[in-house]
């Protein structure tokens, strides 16, 4: 089992994400998380907001479920980040394309028990 800390990935100053999952999968999703921050902080000259963030990453885990030629990929993220727009954030992505908001959230392996967890002693 891989560490905490190798799950954990800075995306730009504002945001970081943690992944589950197909490492390699994992590792190309961070990769553009980093490349689309980078994009909009250069055109911008501001952080990239993290729903448009995990838009852009949801946007391509769907392309691979419809392209015959694409494999579908095989890993999670959990997104965390901080803008003017929004304040703080905690959005997820999951294989199909598919995002959510959370309060709070869990991915992985042992993400019913963290669940549990937060469920117990989390209060809004």
């Amino acid at each position: 089992a891989a560490s905490a800390s190798s799950k954990l990935f800075g995306v730009d100053s504002h945001a970081v994400c943690a992944v589950a999952g197909l490492r390699f999968d994992a590792a190309l999703l961070v990769d553009e998380c980093r490349r689309t921050a980078a994009a909009h902080r250069g055109r911008f000259g501001e952080p990239v907001p993290a729903g448009r963030l995990v838009s852009e990453l949801c946007a391509r885990a769907h392309t691979n479920t419809l392209l015959s030629s694409l494999r579908p990929l095989g890993a999670s993220l959990l997104v965390a980040g901080h803008d003017r727009f929004s304040s703080f954030q905690l959005l997820s992505t999951d294989p199909s394309g598919a995002s959510a908001s959370h309060h709070a959230a869990a991915l992985g392996h042992n993400a019913p028990a963290a669940l549990e967890l937060l469920r117990r002693r989390y209060r809004r």
